[in-house]
């Protein structure tokens, strides 16, 4: 994914991001609960976005310093205004993907909620956190799989006549996932999970997705009118009964030595 589009999207999405990011926020909620009690004195975190997660993380882990790092100056304004001012969490503008901050002496948690399905190079990123983490260090994050919205890809489908191309087509799967992280990991685990939702009408799924900074169906490729919606509806009740979009998340973790 291109850094200045992907930057320009949520940079627009912070303003809308809380009120539409229900997955999201449950996804975060269950990446925290994953990490167990610690402790972990240094966290870094890739991609705050507007600071769910990082707020998890804070309430989580009292005695953590938290590095929180975002391409999108709109998301860390936002990220800043959820949590306590002159507190444990330092905010940074950079490309963590390919120049996240080091910590002396390494840390001891560097996590994501959502950012990694974005990566340009997500096997180099790994290799480079796993030099970030101290001995016995752990990576944990969450990141959408290629399934993620198969219900409106075959809708697409349906209406079109043709593959139209949604963002998740390209995220890695979780045999990729597994292999990236055995490369750069003493120990890794992928588990899968899948969380759905339904939404009144295609107009209010496809808004969604605009307010957390997802592209539409096929970017400038398609143009959806309204008869076409009208049909893509129609193909969304003939198979599920409504318009549903189900979300294919994977929970990834890497252990150092």
């Amino acid at each position: 994914m291109e850094r200045n589009g992907l930057e320009r999207r949520f940079a627009r999405a912070a303003a809308t991001y809380d009120r539409a990011a229900d997955v999201q926020a449950e996804v975060a909620r269950a990446l925290a609960a994953r990490l167990g009690p610690g402790p972990y004195p240094r966290i870094l975190e890739i991609g705050c976005g507007t600071g769910l997660y990082t707020q998890l993380l804070h309430d989580a882990f009292p005695d953590a310093r938290i590095e929180a790092v975002d391409l999108a100056d709109e998301m860390i304004r936002a990220a800043r205004a959820r949590l306590p001012a002159g507190g444990r969490v330092r905010f940074h503008r950079c490309d963590a993907e390919a120049a996240p901050p080091a910590c002396g002496d390494g840390y001891d948690l560097v996590t994501s909620s959502g950012a990694f399905q974005w990566f340009r190079d997500p096997a180099a990123a790994l290799r480079r956190y796993a030099r970030l983490l101290r001995p016995g260090g752990r990576l944990a994050f969450a990141t959408f799989g290629p399934g993620t919205l198969s219900e409106l890809a075959e809708a697409l489908q349906a209406v079109f006549g043709r593959e139209v191309p949604i963002p998740a087509r390209g995220f890695p799967g979780r045999p990729a996932l597994h292999g990236m992280l055995e490369e750069a990991f003493a120990r890794a685990r992928v588990d899968r999970r899948r969380v759905t939702r339904r939404y009144p009408d295609v107009r209010t799924l496809l808004r969604r997705l605009k307010e957390t900074g997802v592209t539409g169906p096929g970017g400038a490729r398609v143009f959806l009118t309204r008869g076409r919606l009208e049909c893509l509806e129609a193909a969304f009740r003939r198979r599920h009964g409504g318009v549903v979009a189900g979300y294919e998340v994977f929970y990834c973790d890497g252990w150092t030595r």
